[in-house]
């Protein structure tokens, strides 16, 4: 989904300028958000749209037979050399001094040159993971049963006549309100967990949601991926990625997800996917070069079909791993599923959730390997706790829910840190742990508690434009 600024109008005498590019200017100055103005050959102005004012008022000008307005934060702009108006959005930046006059507030004055404007790289898209375990298969519904779990209950959740708790979103009417509540938030994309259809997860209805994802008349209100999963351990064939004979059949079906007109790209036409659980993936096919050659079957059915190489993220929780992985297998970026805490069976704040997170990303950076920071909605696995789980760690940490305001902050940082950092962020995305991972404790969807709250905060730094 393309989300563009408000376009602005501003009606100019009929010069011809020269656009370029450039770096931040040296000014920071202040515009009324989906305003248009339309400018007259004397200096005079007018609004034309409503006046939202994103940090005040327009409070200096400069003219050159006729006005131009100072903005910050452009995400793109137009031209029409030699017409008679300019077509920018919100945020194009104008120089008096690269126009060679001077500042003026109040009064236009002449001015003459080029216009050089500030074009920075467009608002960060934001994902969240999907783990569609909430289905008619009902095993993982069982450890959210206690009471002391039900303030984690999706807003789809039942009481049952026998006192029991039915948790199951396989319904198209939950899909669309689900679709719903993220648009509402100002999600990009959700990235759904995808198992192999002949894999155990699969048959366990773990990909139902998908398919009614893909079945929605209003699926285009928010994009998708896949996070590729190398899990299963063979037994009776049980791949979750599927087996190396069935490779090339899989190849297909993702090269079909990928085409879709709403499946996330990035860097233009590359298809994003993040692949987790990589470890087991080198196993199966033997040797470098071997698993090599299947990832490149994929980028070339991918170029056959007109889109560019896919652009794949190893999920990882440490640097070193996913420089490794990097290696083996020609990946893309390093980022993460989740950042856990400590084993020292304690709680602690959420603000130490949110520090965990930002040492991954701070400490990828000197990897010198591509990155796609990762947010913690949140990390506490304790109703899964001492049930036989190999891979659940009785003293592990957890740590107390987030406010939705220490939500939203956590999130904005995370966007301007990609900001700040394009030359590791390249694919300019954010992913967020996770809309309903409610056994581990990460969600946004709304519950039957919070309500929409964590919606709401979302989307107060996402689309902050859709409250005025």
């Amino acid at each position: 989904m393309s989300h563009k600024s408000s376009l602005l109008a501003i009606l100019i005498a009929p010069l011809l300028f020269s656009m370029t590019p450039r770096a931040a200017m040296p000014r920071d100055v202040t515009a009324y958000e989906g305003t248009a103005y339309a400018v007259t050959r004397g200096g005079a102005w007018h609004k034309t749209r409503s006046n939202t004012p994103t940090n005040g008022i327009i409070r200096t000008w400069l003219s050159a037979d006729g006005l131009f307005d100072y903005y910050k934060t452009c995400t793109s702009y137009s031209a029409q050399p030699g017409g008679d108006h300019f077509n920018g959005f919100i945020g194009a930046v104008y120089s008096a001094q690269d126009m060679g006059g001077a500042e003026t507030s109040g009064v236009p004055r002449r001015a003459t040159g080029s216009i050089q404007l500030e074009a920075p790289s467009p608002k960060p898209i934001v994902g969240a993971i999907r783990w569609d375990a909430w289905t008619e298969w009902g095993y993982f519904q069982q450890f959210l049963q206690p009471k002391e779990w039900h303030d984690r209950l999706p807003f789809f959740a039942k009481s049952l006549q026998n006192g029991s708790v039915e948790v199951r979103c396989d319904s198209q009417d939950v899909m669309e309100k689900e679709i719903a509540y993220a648009k509402q938030a100002g999600l990009d994309y959700w990235a759904f967990d995808w198992y192999h259809p002949g894999s155990k997860p699969a048959k366990n209805f773990m990909t139902r949601c998908l398919e009614l994802y893909l079945a929605s008349p209003h699926r285009a209100d928010i994009n998708y991926c896949l996070v590729l999963l190398a899990g299963g351990d063979g037994t009776n064939g049980d791949f979750h990625l599927g087996s190396k004979e069935e490779w090339p059949a899989t190849t297909d079906y993702l090269v079909q997800r990928f085409s879709d007109a709403n499946y996330q790209k990035v860097l233009g036409n590359r298809p994003l996917a993040y692949f987790f659980e990589t470890e087991n993936w080198m196993p199966l096919w033997g040797s470098r070069d071997a698993v090599q050659g299947a990832w490149k079957l994929l980028a070339d059915k991918c170029v056959a079909k007109g889109l560019g190489k896919p652009y794949i993220a190893v999920l990882v929780f440490d640097p070193a791993t996913g420089e490794r992985l990097l290696d083996e297998h020609g990946l893309d970026a390093i980022s993460a599923y989740a950042n856990p805490g400590a084993n020292d069976n304690r709680e602690q704040p959420y603000t130490a959730l949110a520090a965990q997170n930002r040492w991954f990303w701070d400490a990828c950076v000197p990897t010198g390997r591509k990155f796609i920071p990762t947010v913690n909605a949140g990390w506490d696995y304790r109703p899964e706790k001492n049930h036989g789980f190999s891979w659940r760690n009785p003293e592990a940490d957890w740590f107390t829910p987030p406010t939705p305001e220490e939500l939203a902050n956590h999130l904005k940082s995370a966007v301007e840190w990609v900001r700040t950092h394009p030359g590791s962020c390249d694919a300019n995305a954010v992913l967020i742990y996770a809309w309903n991972e409610l056994n581990e404790g990460g969600w946004l969807v709304p519950t039957l508690k919070e309500g929409t709250a964590r919606v709401e905060a979302l989307r107060g730094v996402l689309r902050p434009e859709m409250d005025n």
